[in-house]
């Protein structure tokens, strides 16, 4: 039995007798059984699509004034770990985004130089990790659609050059010119190479090419479906799509 519990004991009776009642009612008192798996489902289920109105995240806040029980913890390295390998390769889903956009529209953001310095920084030191490496790497990685190497075809040289001379070497998503001192831009598929299979004729045309820099590249190839609505006013054939 704590301090605490002694003290209100003694304020709430006076009597010595009430008092030996109640501390030896604590003390058999037996601790409740830990949770099992089925409990913590049943309650992640009742507490989906459940919002929380103002009154009730006030009354939150008004009740954790003060709380030190989270203060200066130190967790575990095995901890962490656990932490992060359950974290690796975690996709968020559309619904999660449009609600943290919403939510944060009309915030100015909290971030100084500062903190991006740091947060560049840890990002670093974990990307050099080999676990970390893995986890983004191949089968794992959110973007992954089976692989494969695939021949671009024999035309593919005079294409990319017809591509980039259609286009005024310039960025198609960007606007940005190509300057002669740094890297050529990129020919990128509208439609996935991999979707013809063999047809690396059909995969080539023209319509089925855009031009971007090396950063819209990267970016295009991420959400597929997203872009091909991007560019189809640039395809001169639909029927590809």
């Amino acid at each position: 039995m704590n301090k605490k519990q002694s003290e209100i004991a003694k304020k709430r009776w006076g009597d010595s007798k009430l008092r030996e009642k109640w501390i030896a009612s604590m003390q058999d008192r037996k601790k409740p059984p830990p949770r099992t798996l089925e409990y913590i489902e049943k309650l992640r289920q009742a507490m989906t699509g459940k919002i929380r109105t103002e009154e009730h995240c006030k009354n939150l806040s008004k009740a954790l004034k003060g709380n030190t029980n989270a203060k200066g913890r130190k967790w575990k390295k095995e901890s962490l770990e656990k932490i992060s390998n359950s974290l690796m390769g975690h996709s968020v889903s559309k619904d999660t985004r449009k609600k943290i956009s919403i939510n944060n529209k009309g915030k100015k953001n909290p971030h100084t130089k500062e903190w991006d310095k740091k947060i560049s920084e840890s990002v670093k030191k974990n990307w050099n990790k080999p676990e970390r490496q893995k986890a983004s790497l191949g089968k794992n990685n959110c973007n992954w659609k089976g692989g494969g190497n695939f021949d671009y075809g024999r035309n593919w040289s005079e294409q990319k050059r017809k591509c980039r001379k259609r286009d005024n070497y310039t960025c198609q998503l960007c606007g940005r010119i190509w300057d002669r001192k740094e890297r050529r831009f990129d020919v990128h598929h509208i439609k996935e190479i991999r979707s013809f299979n063999t047809d690396w004729k059909s995969a080539n045309i023209l319509a089925n090419l855009i031009t971007l820099c090396i950063s819209c590249n990267a970016r295009a190839s991420g959400n597929r479906d997203y872009w091909k609505r991007k560019y189809k006013r640039r395809l001169l054939l639909n029927e590809i799509l």
